[in-house]
């Protein structure tokens, strides 16, 4: 197993859904993301989905909307 270290962490956001919300498709995750979150697709480096956790972790370029978020 790996090991995480804080660069790892940096730029990232944690996303946590309600367990009570309907299942969210990836799809819908990208739409959410550029739509209400209103990151430019240009700033997202990764996106990683935990359906059993129902988070997700959104690593961007820079810190710039980490922040404002």
């Amino acid at each position: 197993m790996g090991t995480a270290t804080m660069n790892d962490r940096l730029n990232t956001i944690v996303c946590i859904f309600e367990k009570r919300s309907p299942t969210i498709s990836a799809l819908d995750i990208h739409e959410w993301i550029y739509e209400t979150l209103r990151i430019p697709e240009r700033e997202v480096r990764m996106i990683q989905i935990d359906g059993t956790r129902r988070q997700v972790y959104i690593k961007l370029t820079t810190n710039v909307y980490a922040k404002r978020l």
